[in-house]
Formats: structure tokens, sequence, C-alpha cells
């Protein structure tokens, strides 16, 4: 079994490598043609809200639909109606956020053109929309073809690139924000297309027939979100410091990371894959949910550590050689090796609070969740404040990392019945008798 998730997972590390590394040389060219500005950073800060939104909503229906779907009878149809309101309602959200409140704090409203704030909000709309597809394709075990699928939004954004750099036109934030919302739209369609395809099919997982309550769903769905909003937060937190530095430097600390959000993200989806799908059966069992999730935890720290170390070494030679004789200058590109250098280190504790995490959610400690985050939350706006003072965009990098490992400790201190042996769970239960 486990082999056939190990296979599975390399599927999909395969898929999840090429998207990234699509996203990856877009992002590159797009950077050595517009240079480490104002305009780029406040691009990067409107890009990142926009995904905070979108990934903390499917995060969290990916976790939460397959084990719904195992205690609930379930009407997707009915479901997805109630949730399209939930998503006007966010995306109205994040047009006034990114509009009028955020303008007044962390960029300027004359670095940003009207067409880059419609193309973000039709972003967002269409991101809230295909999150229970997403999710309810997961639970039907489509991994492969949500790996492929998802091909189309890098891809897509890299041939605008290229083909605006041939054609020798001026690329601008404009071409990649429409760009961007031009294939969000086409990946809705291609998911509708495939979850209407499969209904047909008979291969719907859930009655289509009575209303059965969403409530429960929704429940467990906005303790999540909350929960989980908290820790994808942090990036913001961390541009939004960088951007009270100097200009230039949220491009600095966004690209930096980028390099190691890569292999990262590759490590994530791998691993996530074998969990998600698996994890609500594996919970029915304390051995093999301790057996399974234990395998996982040594692979997230052998292969976190092995990518992180490789990592450490490559960036000094690549980095400079991918910014030689474009906009970037050098000084900043010295600075984005050292920052990307100190990012190497969240890799291992990111795979590792991912896994843990998903076993917390999957036990219906949810709420467990919410507390551990809102503490991340709070210390980290503490440690930016101060280590940005201190150590400038080091300082902001080093804090994720601490973040992360404090986090770590406190899901494995949650798990520690299941993670413990038998025996050490008895002694520390005669010592509390």
């Amino acid at each position: 079994m486990f082999k056939k998730l190990l296979l599975t997972g390399l599927l999909l590390s395969m898929l999840s490598v090429l998207g990234k590394a699509l996203a990856f040389f877009r992002d590159i060219l797009f950077a050595r043609e517009v240079g480490f500005n104002a305009q780029l950073d406040s691009y990067l800060l409107l890009f990142a809200i926009a995904m905070f939104v979108i990934s903390i909503v499917t995060g969290a229906l990916n976790s939460l639909l397959a084990s719904f779907l195992k205690r609930h009878q379930f009407n997707f149809n009915h479901f997805y109606r109630q949730f399209s309101l939930l998503s006007v309602v966010l995306t109205i959200l994040f047009a006034f956020l990114s509009g009028y409140i955020l303008p007044r704090f962390i960029y300027s409203p004359s670095q940003v053109e009207p067409l880059v704030y419609f193309s973000f909000v039709g972003v967002v709309a269409a991101g809230l929309l295909q999150a229970p597809l997403i999710a309810s394709l997961t639970a039907k075990k489509q991994l492969a073809f949500l790996g492929a699928s998802q091909l189309i939004m890098p891809a897509f954004g890299l041939t605008v690139v290229i083909v605006v750099m041939l054609a020798g036109k001026t690329l601008t934030i404009s071409y990649i924000a429409l760009a961007l919302l031009l294939a969000y739209l086409l990946h809705f369609f291609i998911l509708v297309f495939k979850h209407w395809h499969l209904s047909q099919l008979g291969r719907e997982l859930y009655s289509t027939g009575a209303k059965h309550s969403t409530k429960p769903l929704f429940k467990e769905f906005l303790w999540l979100v909350l929960s989980s909003s908290l820790l994808a937060t942090l990036p913001l937190i961390d541009l939004g410091f960088a951007s009270q530095l100097s200009e230039g430097s949220v491009s600095v600390l966004g690209n930096a990371y980028k390099f190691v959000a890569v292999a990262q993200s590759v490590l994530a989806m791998s691993i996530g894959s074998m969990l998600i799908p698996h994890m609500a059966e594996w919970i029915e069992s304390k051995d093999l949910l301790k057996a399974r999730l234990t395998k996982a935890i040594g692979l997230a720290a052998v292969l976190g550590t092995c990518v992180a170390g490789a990592l450490y070494i490559i960036l000094p030679l690549v980095i400079p050689f991918m910014f030689k004789g474009s906009e970037v200058e050098r000084i900043q590109a010295d600075e984005l090796v050292r920052i990307a250098q100190l990012y190497t280190l969240l890799v291992p504790l990111y795979l590792l609070g991912m896994v843990l995490s998903r076993c917390v959610v999957s036990l219906g400690k949810a709420q467990m969740m919410l507390l551990i985050n809102l503490m991340a939350f709070l210390l980290n706006i503490v440690l930016d404040y101060l280590m940005s003072r201190w150590f400038g965009l080091s300082g902001i990098a080093l804090t994720t990392s601490i973040i992360y490992l404090v986090s770590v400790c406190l899901l494995a201190y949650l798990l520690r019945d299941i993670l413990l042996p038998s025996s050490n769970r008895k002694l520390r239960t005669q010592h509390l008798g």
C-alpha cells in the first residue's frame, strides 16, 4: 500500500516539478525585464493577497471533504450553490481591501493600473469558485488529472511573457496580470467539465437527491479556514514589514522565497498526495495511523533536509547567473542570494508541519490548530517587528523558520499519544497518576 502511495507521489512530483518550473521561469523572466522596483513590489503584494485567499479556502476544503464524506450524506450541488455566495462575499472583501485599505499602508495606488486590480479580482473569484471542484476531484482520487490541469496557469503566463518579449514590446504588470486571469478562467471551465463528466459516468461519491444538511461541513470548514488563514497570513506580514524598509525590498524577499518554494512545494504536494485522500482511512486504526504517520514524518525530514542542503550550495551559483545583464542591480542580486539561503532552513520544517497538521485535522482537532496558529501569528508580528529592525530582510527570513519550528514542536506535542512508543505512554500515564 505504501509503495503504491509512493508511486502516486512520484507521478504528482513530476507534474508539480513541471508546473513549478514553468511558474518559476515566468517570474524570473518578468523580474529580469521589470527589475526590483516599487511597481513589482505592488504586484507581488496583490498576488500574495490573492493567493492567500484562494489557498486557504482550497486547502481547507481539500483537507475536510474526503473525511466528511465518510461520516455524512452530502449533496454537492446544494453545497456548491451555498459556497458560491461565500465566494462572492470574499471576492468583494478582497476588492475593497486591495483597492481602498492596503494602499493606505503598504503601497501607493499610483503604482498599480486599474486593469491590474480588475484582473486580480477576477483571479480571486475564479480561484474560489474552483475550490469545491478541486476538493471533490481530490476526494475522488483524480490527483493525476488535477496535477496536469494545473499546468495551464503557469504555462499560459510563461507563453504570454515570451510572446511579448519576442514581439519587442515592453513587458508590463498589466500583461502578466491579465494572463493570470485568463489562465484561472480556463482552468475553472476545465474543472467544471471534468466534474460534470464524472457525474455522468455515475462516479459521484455523494447523493444528488435530497438536500442533506451542509452545516457540519461549513462548521468544520470555517474552523479550519480561520486556523489556516492565521498561518497563511505570515508571508503577507513578512512582505508588509519588508515594504517598510526600502524600495525593492518586497521584490527581493518575494523572489528569494520563490527559489526555495519551488522545491518546497513539489515535496509538499508529493507527500500531501499520499496523505490527504487516505488519512481518513488511517485514523480508524491507531496502530495503522502511527505506522503511516511515522513513515511520513521520516520521509519529510530526510527529503527536506537533503533538499535544503543542496539548495544552500547551489543558490550562490545559480542566482547571479540568472540575473546577469538584467534590470536587477548587482547589490540586489547579492542580497537575493543571502536571503534565499536563509529560507532553505524552512524546507524541512514546512514539510514536517504539513504532515503533522494534516493528521491533527483528520483527528477532528481543528480548534487546537486554531490555537497553535494564533500563537504563531502573534509571535510572527512581534519577531518581524524586532528582527526587521535589527537585521533587515535577513531578520524577516529567519523569523519564518523560527515560527515554523515552534509550530512543529507544538503539533508534535499534540500528537504525542500517537507518536510515542506504547511503553513510553504507559510510563507517562503512571507518572501523571
